[in-house]
């Protein structure tokens, strides 16, 4: 009977092991990080810059959800999330797909829909900066125009009217106050550059999306849950079967 009961526990196991990982839902895990801002040396050196890169990471992770990515993308995909690393500006993306390939092109479009995303408000500023320099660029462009016509007038009449002169004057004027808001917004614009390339909030991928392998823990489980079923059943059925022998012995007279 023992010998029953141990193989039949073995058996019970070994089938448990087989099924249950069949029975829960297939998934391959993928993973790609990213960091926030740039992390040389100068950049780290700018008060309040790390903790704001950190803090910022931590909002930026909150972005990702199922929704951004396309079904398309990846058609298996059943989770998606993405977390940060405690105390740094790295954020680390997963994707849970029925297979490798859409795990990894789950996980690459997540990371690119956010880059594309961040990116676009960090270059707000300096966009809008440009139209500004344009703007200034053309209206100083328009001045020396008005400038260089009536000069033609003062140049081409023999005796230029007090009327024309003062024209001429006011043209040069504005000219000149326009150029200076000109080349005032060149400064600026290189400037804000300069600090993009140095203080950018903007994110990089620091690790291509990366396959983990699968887990055992569900072959482990079943190995656990089928061993136990059986050991509770060989358990109830001795406790059945002591009971009925106690119940006939007390029935002999």
């Amino acid at each position: 009977m023992l010998v029953i009961a141990i193989v039949s526990t073995l058996a019970a196991a070994l089938i448990g092991a087989l099924v249950f990982p069949a029975l829960m839902p297939a998934g391959v895990t993928a993973e790609t990080r990213l960091v926030v801002g740039n992390q040389t040396l100068g950049a780290q050196r700018v008060p309040g810059y790390a903790e704001a890169t950190v803090t910022l990471a931590e909002t930026y992770a909150r972005f990702i959800t199922m929704g951004t990515v396309k079904k398309a993308a990846a058609p298996t995909l059943s989770d998606l999330q993405a977390t940060v690393i405690p105390g740094n500006p790295v954020i680390r993306v997963q994707a849970t797909a029925a297979n490798a390939r859409d795990a990894s092109a789950g996980v690459a479009a997540a990371a690119q829909a956010l880059i594309k995303s961040v990116n676009q408000v960090a270059g707000t500023s300096v966009d809008q900066t440009r139209e500004i320099y344009l703007a200034k660029r053309t209206a100083s462009d328009q001045a020396q125009a008005k400038v260089d016509f009536y000069r033609a007038l003062v140049t081409n009449s023999t005796k230029p009217s007090a009327t024309l002169l003062a024209a001429q004057e006011a043209a040069v004027r504005t000219a000149a106050l326009a150029r200076i808001e000109s080349d005032a917004y060149v400064t600026i614009v290189q400037n804000e550059l300069v600090d993009g390339t140095i203080q950018s909030a903007g994110l990089t991928v620091i690790m291509d999306p990366l396959v983990s392998a699968p887990s055992k823990k569900p072959m482990l489980l079943g190995l656990l849950l089928g061993g136990g079923l059986a050991v509770l059943g060989w358990g109830a059925a001795s406790v059945i079967g002591q009971a009925r022998r106690r119940e006939q012995a007390s029935l002999v007279p």
